[in-house]
């Protein structure tokens, strides 16, 4: 197996508990993106990038694929999110995230995370307050979907759906490149 490394970001510590997971897989290190050192990524052959969900974008993997010590290594990427992560939202989150000439050659997996709003940033609390009240405007027009009813739930209770078994898709590609 090549000489990996993972590297994430994490606001609320789903997609850091996914990344060491992943890394305990492998036998590697992971990383926070912005505690990774230039020589990390330089002794890597494979980088595993993973961010958590915010209108389906991978938070911050536009701004780390351009490090120049990316240049040449084989990358993959990891999202993770409170959905289930439908064959549908998996399409929309590629779309979304690699470009056409990523879109052959960087994985992008879905990773099942979690939910809390008492550990999101200032910032992304208040982004998830407007879209707490989307939610309840669905709710009562009748036209909430499941998943948003769940993810309405967890703004009072938080969940959490990271578990080894999702992890496993994303690591055994890994080996076997």
């Amino acid at each position: 197996m090549k000489k990996t490394l993972v590297v994430y970001y994490s606001d609320s510590g789903y997609t850091r508990k996914n990344a060491e997971m992943i890394a305990e897989e492998l036998g590697c290190e992971a990383a926070a993106v912005e505690a990774v050192t230039p020589q990390a990524l330089a002794a890597a052959d494979l980088v595993i990038y993973g961010g958590w969900l915010f209108a389906s974008t991978c938070q911050g993997w536009k701004k780390f694929q351009r490090r120049p010590e990316l240049t040449g290594k084989q990358l993959a990427v990891f999202v993770t999110g409170a959905s289930e992560g439908t064959p549908e939202q998996v399409e929309q989150f590629v779309k979304a995230n690699l470009t056409d000439g990523q879109k052959s050659r960087v994985p992008l997996f879905y990773i099942r995370g979690g939910f809390n709003y008492q550990k999101l940033s200032f910032v992304n609390k208040m982004l998830m307050l407007a879209m707490k009240k989307r939610l309840q405007n669905l709710a009562k027009k009748g036209e909430l979907p499941e998943d948003g009813r769940l993810l309405l739930a967890a703004y009072a209770s938080p969940v959490d759906f990271t578990a080894r078994e999702n992890v496993l898709p994303l690591c055994a590609w890994a080996r076997a490149q």
